[in-house]
């Protein structure tokens, strides 16, 4: 299983919000280097950042004879959660390591 951070949404008061796609053309883009990008102009410091959206891209490996599954997980503050995938093993498997990350607190 691979779990890859594929875009953050930030918010600032002081600066109000962006969503910071890591992935472009294929390169994975460091967070921290975008959203010091973004923050700099204003001299906006991480302490004033809240994070609001994070999006994950889940590559589960391929079963004998089938290619590997790729979903989308979609984590909103407060306590959102959205799983493109109907089969409630597999959402109970992303839910299981999202609260041990302490991404997820429901």
């Amino acid at each position: 299983m691979v779990f890859q951070l594929s875009s953050v949404r930030l918010g600032a008061k002081r600066r109000g919000r962006v969503t910071l796609d890591l992935v472009q053309d294929g390169v994975h883009r460091d967070i921290y280097d975008m959203a010091d990008d973004w923050l700099h102009p204003q001299k906006v410091s991480w302490q004033e950042v809240n994070i609001t959206m994070a999006t994950f891209r889940l590559q589960l490996l391929p079963k004998p004879g089938r290619r590997a599954r790729t979903l989308e997980v979609v984590v909103t503050f407060p306590d959102g959660c959205r799983v493109n995938s109907r089969d409630p093993r597999i959402i109970e498997l992303i839910r299981k390591y999202l609260k041990r990350w302490r991404i997820l607190r429901v």
